[in-house]
């Protein structure tokens, strides 16, 4: 029995990791991005801005857009590298990838 005996403790350590796995119920997609939406309304905001020489597309409010679409009742006038700028009956507005931050390291200052 002497190969085989390391072979099937192997076999009952794999057996019980799977079932500590499965007891843990839905772990989260670590390869999901951070505030990915997991259902229902798509999320708000900008996730992504990507802009290379050929073009610049953004991910805002889960759809993909180009300078020119529509976004609402709002029309994608550029997309920057932390923002994307929309004109809303000749009103310029701009959605940021990131919140502004406050320098000062304080929290709720103005």
């Amino acid at each position: 029995m002497g190969p085989y005996r390391n072979l099937s403790g192997m076999m009952l350590v794999g057996m019980l990791a799977v079932t500590a796995q499965a007891d843990m119920g839905d772990l989260p997609d670590p390869t999901r991005p951070h505030r990915a939406s997991t259902g229902g309304a798509p999320p708000s905001g900008v996730q992504s801005i990507l802009i290379s020489p050929q073009r610049k597309v953004a991910v805002v409010h889960g759809r993909t857009v180009t300078v020119g679409d529509r976004v609402g009742d709002a029309v994608v006038t550029d997309i920057r590298p932390y923002e994307v700028i929309l004109n809303r009956g000749g009103r310029e507005s701009h959605l940021r990838l990131v919140p502004r931050m406050d320098k000062t390291g304080r929290e709720g200052s103005k």
